[in-house]
């Protein structure tokens, strides 16, 4: 049982060594944090939001930078593109206060569906050095969740304050 745990052990280190080594980061500044995300996955960004997805587009992050007292104002913008694209919308329980690097966070969970097909929605509120919110909205088909399920915990895990 012990050399299992020890396989268990070197397998986990082995496989985030070489996630860190094909990987990329972001820093923001202005938000004082950075953002790890897998170098093979592609990056779209404009002046108001990042998006980071992997190569199948089974799971797309989207990441926008407010101010702390637009959070109402983005939370509103958010539901409204998500009425807008997801369909049979539901919450997962209750929002959940928790620490993400030190960093307070929120989370809240949904599911629904995009053109018939499921997915989980996780939605992040990440209060950063800077007093400044960083919004995060990850969607993953719900079939396809198991497969990247470590990567998206090493993305989440990649928002480091700076």
């Amino acid at each position: 049982m012990k050399s299992v745990r020890i396989w268990i052990l070197f397998l986990l280190f082995l496989g985030t060594a070489v996630s860190l080594i094909c990987s990329e980061e972001i820093v923001h500044e202005q938000g004082k944090i950075s953002i790890w995300y897998p170098d093979h996955w592609t990056m779209k960004s404009d002046e108001d939001a990042l998006m980071i997805a992997d190569p199948d587009e089974e799971v797309v992050f989207v990441y926008m930078l407010i101010e702390s007292d637009e959070i109402e104002d983005a939370l509103a913008a958010l539901e409204e593109e998500l009425l807008s694209t997801v369909t049979e919308l539901q919450s997962v329980g209750e929002p959940e206060e928790d620490k993400l690097n030190g960093m307070d966070c929120l989370f809240m969970e949904a599911q629904g569906k995009i053109d018939d097909m499921g997915v989980d929605i996780g939605v992040f509120m990440v209060f950063t050095p800077a007093q400044k919110v960083l919004l995060v909205m990850g969607i993953v088909q719900s079939s396809a969740y198991e497969k990247h399920e470590e990567t998206i915990v090493e993305i989440l895990s990649g928002i480091q304050p700076l």
